[in-house]
């Protein structure tokens, strides 16, 4: 059962199973858009030192590293690491690390980078505020905390479906917050909001559960219950819709970034 065992382990079980197609996956997830909102509002500079925290296969650290010094990509899940560095070699990147670690007790020193990154983190995070204090923790006073992830409705029912339906998709997910709720999770941990954008990413439902391998049960009671919504049921926070046949949804991101005060 689920229950029994710690978020820890069904992290591990989530995305050591993800690892495979997860690059693929990310060129068809509204990637492109994230990629060009990067280079086109991060103040990346040559001397940089940056970090991307709870990175997966390290696609900002990646993104980041042409312009910057040095690149590291964090994270716990060592099968993501091993793709981020293949891809990263293909990609012909010499300045990007892959560690292995946890973004709840990040293993690096006080003011260590200039830029502190995490991308689609935050909704997998126990303690959310714990893995945000170790971000500002680590960047330099004057540096950048950027935050990419997606968010729910502000109405509570519909955002309490959405959440319920993403943990029966994936056991590894904790709660989205609505985009009000994580800015002002950001400005609690002292930081101070440069910058904020939204865009909805469009996706196909049966792509989105083939890569958790969700279960048929599961892949059913999800579609149904977007449907039911496109028939006039009450919202699931999901925003679904038909595109060529395939029943569609669409993710609400917020990419911000905070500054450290110097």
């Amino acid at each position: 059962m689920a229950s029994e065992r710690t978020h820890d382990e069904l992290v591990q079980e989530q995305f050591s199973r993800q690892a495979p197609q997860w690059e693929s996956y990310l060129t068809a997830g509204g990637n492109e858009e994230v990629k060009a909102w990067i280079m086109g509002n991060l103040d990346l500079q040559p001397h940089f030192r940056v970090l991307d925290a709870a990175a997966g296969t390290g696609l900002v650290a990646r993104q980041m590293a042409p312009r910057v010094a040095d690149a590291v990509a964090l994270d716990a899940t060592p099968e993501m690491l091993a793709q981020g560095r293949q891809q990263s070699e293909a990609e012909g990147n010499a300045n990007v690390t892959f560690d292995h670690g946890d973004a709840a007790n990040l293993p690096y020193p006080d003011n260590s980078f200039h830029l502190v990154a995490c991308r689609l983190g935050m909704h997998h995070f126990e303690n959310p505020t714990q893995h945000l204090s170790e971000m500002v923790r680590v960047c330099r006073p004057g540096g950048s905390v950027v935050l990419i992830d997606i968010t729910t409705s502000d109405d509570p029912a519909a955002a309490e479906t959405h959440n319920r339906l993403e943990r029966l998709r994936d056991p590894s997910h904790t709660t989205a917050f609505t985009a009000d709720g994580l800015l002002a999770l950001v400005q609690a941990a002292g930081l101070e909001i440069s910058l904020s954008d939204r865009f909805a990413a469009h996706r196909p439902l049966n792509d989105w559960m083939d890569l958790t391998s969700t279960a048929a049960e599961a892949r059913v009671a999800i579609a149904e219950e977007l449907q039911e919504e496109l028939d006039g049921g009450p919202p699931t926070g999901m925003h679904p819709f038909q595109e060529n046949d395939r029943l569609m949804f669409r993710h609400l991101w917020l990419m911000l970034v905070a500054k450290k005060p110097a």
